[in-house]
């Protein structure tokens, strides 16, 4: 297939727009939070993991920019606002952590850790290995392992939406599976998934994919289901790190 740089940008950008509005799904919990002083029953893991896979899509696009002439700047722009934005998000959980302040300053540093290993690994052993790895379309060794890296966590994450729809198939209730979420998600990934087909990138395309898969099934229940449930709740962060903004 013919690479279409041009129509590749313009679903780049509309997919940016689209996922900047989705990351700022956790503001009414944030603020949630800071009203009541309190981070009370929320987790700060979706936040955490934010950062985490935001900044491995920032570091997949610098490398793999570097050794193509493949343009992911839009992929580079969102995920870096969005890893600022998930940072900041982190940020007032660990000032309204209270009691909790241990075990969430020991997830965020993990997250850094693990980070600084994979970035550490690419820029300082995986240009000395003689044996040549290549994953999907990526243009050198170090795009191959951040790329596959970044497939991986992605598909990981997936594990929530899946719980998610067990969760609705079981109580037979759109209740926390709200509508413009999926939807919004729905769109993202088709944006993306466009995106990776004109430029060719097999690393932005596999989860974009199998998030318009997941995003279809989720929309089928909720038409399936809805008329069983009452109205749906605001529980906008079940799945917010299973967009992949790249």
């Amino acid at each position: 297939m013919v690479m279409h740089p041009e129509l590749g940008s313009v679903f780049g950008w509309l997919g940016t727009v689209f996922t900047l509005v989705y990351f700022l799904s956790p503001v009414p919990t944030c603020m949630n939070v800071v009203k009541s002083k309190s981070v009370q029953e929320f987790s700060a893991f979706p936040y955490a993991m934010g950062v985490f896979n935001c900044s491995c899509w920032v570091y997949y696009c610098v490398v793999t920019m570097e050794a193509s002439s493949k343009d992911l700047t839009p992929n580079m722009v969102v995920n870096g606002v969005g890893a600022l934005m998930f940072l900041c998000y982190v940020s007032i959980f660990l000032v309204y952590a209270g009691s909790r302040l241990t075990s969430i300053l020991r997830l965020v540093l993990t997250a850094i850790l693990v980070e600084a290993l994979l970035i550490g690994f690419c820029e300082g052993v995986v240009p000395s290995l003689h044996k040549g790895f290549h994953w999907g379309t990526s243009p050198s060794m170090k795009s191959s392992v951040s790329g596959l890296t970044c497939v991986v966590i992605n598909v990981l994450l997936y594990g929530s939406p899946l719980v998610m729809m067990k969760t609705v198939i079981q109580t037979r209730s759109v209740k926390y599976m709200p509508l413009p979420m999926s939807l919004l998600g729905f769109v993202i990934c088709i944006l993306w998934s466009a995106q990776a087909v004109f430029i060719q990138d097999v690393t932005v395309g596999v989860p974009n994919v199998l998030g318009i898969i997941l995003g279809a099934a989720q929309l089928v229940l909720y038409a399936f289901y809805c008329r069983e449930s009452g109205d749906a709740s605001r529980d906008l962060m079940l799945s917010h790190v299973s967009v992949s903004a790249a």
